[in-house]
């Protein structure tokens, strides 16, 4: 026993340095390639200095159609030259949001290691085709490569919630999500840095993207070891609880029939007789019918038995923790589940009767397509979709957008300054941890709180065109997007099951790609129509956010529909328990009492 329980301490001390390592890595790959492509101005400056659709900026003399009798002139970008480049960008949002809830299924199937070898793979074709359209200057290759780059993003964005759910707690699958949708978020300085090392050494461009390939090795490298020893451990750590129960269950088995071979048989004593005559004298004593809870139903797997996360404060819950083993057993795929040590002998209830007759059940005990058809996630994907269309439009016209306010003048300072500052919303973490956790807000504040810096980073959008008014409308888009993807990715975990989280993230980024098309209208309007005035598609975008305040009032009344079943679930659990756990120690010392009696007699 002394070394089986040395054993178990270190496999226990193991497993947290094996699950850092693999956050580490995780939030490596994640700020540096899956959160690079929103950052697209600094990319965009690389294409056009080295010389990408550079021929659309000619007429059809060959003229300049920007020299203008100025030579200096000579090499800026042309409107046409940019509608291009930004058109890469919001193809490969498109493309990569049409994707994600095929991504999501397969994460649900095959597990998270089998879509971290898949993201890997988008990284190194991407970057592999850039630098085959540099060097070759066949340009219509960065539609794919930058394809490529959509698929990474909204892969990532899955990893960050399969990534969470490998912690022990809810507290702490919250902060790893948080933390790895923040860098997503801080990731956008990627290609400044890219950007960068290729101006102060004067190096070409494919060569900048060598060395950046060679990085995303060593990253995805790191990750993928460290998620197959986190595997191997999780179901080292399964196998040995299901022998301890059988242990368990083999020594209950031992002491029964030692005290049946201790007692003759003319006075062996049915025990099962004496808990039902102590069932009919609880009745007679309190006046109300014995409820029986301990019942274990076969129909009911491990992931509904788990216990519930309370929203809005679910710090003392516990949550699904899954992973994936590629050594299929019993099908093509295989999704296995882990929950923390629940007492068999209860079977929590699922759903209550309010006032009114009508049973609610908890959406995460629903059938995955009830679930994913339910009030909250529809409400949750509305919200979204509309959020991300804006934060997508903003991050692609940048650039444009930044041009048009005289950013040239400053050797696109500014364009790269606003890439820069997207770190800035790391500081926002803890207190976005502090709102849902700490405070009475909940996640209905953590949704409002976006609602109010969309608007504010609007309003300072559409009220100046000082450029360095607009450098604190850089750190509140910061904020913003921290807030965005921290809520609505870490918010799924808590209402849907751990069987549906990735279908669920697939289909809030599927959505939103249907939105996002309407970018590609504000883009044309605002460079072609508008002559390089975005006014009217930046107040497009910001009325858009009047209705998520209505949304997310609608989803804080089901969070707390929700936070009321668990209420009274939790209320009729613990009484049942208690006089459950009464009536079987009663049972328990008068079949004691009477084999003992019975062994005297003999």
């Amino acid at each position: 026993q002394q070394q089986h329980h040395h054993q178990q301490q270190q496999h226990h001390s193991t497993i947290p340095r094996v699950k850092i390592a693999l956050v580490f890595f995780s939030a490596l790959y994640t700020v540096l390639y899956g959160g690079a492509f929103p950052g697209w101005g600094p990319m965009q400056l690389m294409l056009e200095q080295d010389g990408t659709y550079q021929d659309l900026c000619y007429d059809d003399d060959g003229n300049d159609e920007n020299n203008n009798g100025n030579d200096d002139a000579s090499g800026t970008s042309c409107s046409e030259q940019s509608i291009v480049l930004v058109r890469f960008q919001l193809v490969g949002h498109l493309v990569g949001a049409f994707f994600a809830p095929f991504l999501g299924l397969l994460a649900d199937w095959w597990g998270a290691v089998f879509i971290l070898k898949t993201v890997t793979a988008f990284c190194v074709g991407g970057i592999s085709l850039c630098m085959v359209a540099s060097a070759t200057q066949v340009h219509w290759l960065y539609y794919i490569a930058f394809s490529l780059f959509g698929l990474l993003l909204y892969g990532t964005s899955l990893m960050t919630v399969e990534t969470g759910l490998v912690m022990d707690t809810a507290k702490q699958q919250r902060m790893v999500i948080s933390l790895l949708n923040t860098l997503i978020d801080a990731g956008t300085f990627a290609f400044f840095f890219l950007h960068l090392i290729q101006t102060s050494t004067q190096a070409s461009f494919v060569l900048v993207l060598g060395v950046y390939l060679g990085l995303a090795v060593l990253s995805f490298g790191g990750a993928a070891v460290f998620w197959k020893q986190t595997i191997r451990l999780m179901e080292h750590d399964q196998q040995e609880q299901q022998h301890q129960k059988e242990q368990h269950l083999q020594l209950q088995q031992e002491q029964e029939q030692a005290c049946q071979d201790y007692r003759p048989d003319e006075t062996r004593i049915n025990i099962s007789m004496e808990v039902d005559s102590i069932k009919d004298s609880t009745e007679k004593s309190t006046g109300k019918p014995y409820i029986e809870t301990e019942v274990v139903t076969e129909e009911l797997s491990a992931q509904e038995r788990q216990a519930i996360l309370i929203l809005n404060n679910p710090s003392n819950s516990n949550h699904t923790k899954r992973f994936s083993n590629n050594n299929n057993n019993n099908s093509n795929h295989s999704t296995n589940t882990k929950s923390h040590p629940i007492d068999e002998a209860s079977q929590t209830p699922t759903s209550f009767s309010s006032d009114s007759n009508k049973e609610y059940l908890l959406i995460r005990n629903r059938t995955p397509r009830k679930q994913l058809s339910s009030t909250q996630f529809v409400l949750l994907t509305i919200f979204f979709v509309i959020q991300l269309g804006r934060n997508t439009f903003v991050m692609a016209t940048a650039r444009e957008w930044l041009r048009s306010l005289g950013d040239d003048q400053y050797q696109h300072k500014y364009v790269l300054l606003f890439t820069a500052l997207s770190a800035v919303s790391v500081v926002g973490l803890p207190i976005f941890v502090w709102i849902i956790t700490d405070s009475r807000l909940g996640y209905h504040g953590a949704f409002q709180c976006i609602n109010v810096l969309g608007i504010i980073h609007g309003v300072i959008q559409l009220s100046t065109d000082n450029l360095n008014v607009q450098v604190i409308g850089f750190c509140v888009f910061s904020f913003y997007r921290c807030f965005l993807f921290s809520t609505c990715f870490s918010f799924l975990p808590v209402f849907l099951s751990g069987a549906t989280v990735g279908r669920g993230a697939g289909i809030l980024n599927f959505a939103a790609s249907f939105f996002s098309l309407s970018n590609l209208g504000l883009v044309y309007l605002g460079i072609e129509v508008y002559d390089n005035d975005f006014f009217v598609p930046n107040l497009i975008l910001t009325c858009a956010m009047i209705p998520c305040i209505g949304i997310a009032w609608w989803m804080g009344r089901c969070i707390q529909q929700e936070q009321k079943a668990l209420l009274l679930i939790d209320t009729t659990t613990n009484t049942t328990t208690l006089t459950t756990t009464t009536t079987t120690l009663h049972a328990q010392e008068s079949a004691e009492e009477q084999c003992r009696n019975s062994s005297n007699n003999t």
